[in-house]
C-alpha cells in the first residue's frame, strides 16, 4: 500500500506489549523525509497503533547479522572526511572484522545513528588497514551520534 504513494518509501512493523509500531522509512532517499514525515502527521490515530517518521538512532550495542554472518559495531572506530564533491563522509574501521561488505557497514551505521543522522553523510567508505595506521584522527563509533547531531547544528562537520 505505500509504494503506491512512493514506490522507494518502505514500512517496518513490529509489536511489543501490545502496541503495534510503524516506522515509515525513506529507505535512503533523503529527499524523501518531508513525505515520510508528512504521512506520519496525517496517519490516523488508532488504539494501539504508534507511528514514526524514519528509522530512529539505536546506538551501536547491537549484533548485526546477515546471511554470511554477524558483526558487532561497539568496537568500531570511524574517521570523519569530505566525499570528492566536498560533502561529509566517513571511513568505518571495523577492528579485525575483515571482508564485510560496504551495503553491510552502511546498513550497521544507519541502524546506529537513525535515518535521519545517515541522510547527513554523502558516503560511508569502508578503511583498510593502512587508512587506520595512517591516522591518529580515528573516533570510537560511540561518538557517532553526538558529531552528527553537532554537524547537522552547524551544517559542517570538519574544520
Amino acid at each position: 500500500m505505500i509504494k503506491s504513494i512512493e514506490p522507494r518509501l518502505g514500512a517496518e512493523v513490529g509489536d511489543s506489549d501490545g502496541i503495534r509500531t510503524v516506522i515509515f522509512s525513506a529507505n535512503g532517499f533523503k529527499s524523501l523525509f518531508p513525505l515520510v514525515e508528512k504521512l506520519v502527521q496525517v496517519a490516523p490515530s488508532v488504539e494501539g497503533w504508534h507511528f514514526i517518521a524514519l528509522k530512529p538512532p539505536r546506538g551501536f550495542d547491537f549484533t548485526f547479522r546477515f546471511s554470511d554472518g554477524e558483526v558487532e559495531p561497539d568496537g568500531w572506530m570511524f574517521l570523519p572526511m569530505r566525499d570528492a564533491s566536498g560533502a561529509l563522509a566517513i571511513q568505518v574501521c571495523m577492528n579485525g572484522e575483515d571482508n564485510i561488505d560496504e551495503e553491510i557497514v552502511r546498513v550497521v551505521i544507519e541502524t546506529g545513528v537513525g535515518e535521519r543522522l545517515f541522510g547527513e553523510l554523502a558516503d560511508c567508505f569502508v578503511a583498510t588497514q593502512q587508512d587506520v595506521r595512517n591516522s591518529d584522527r580515528w573516533l570510537p563509533i560511540s561518538v557517532l551520534i553526538p558529531f552528527l547531531e553537532r554537524t547537522a547544528k552547524k551544517g559542517s562537520g570538519l574544520n
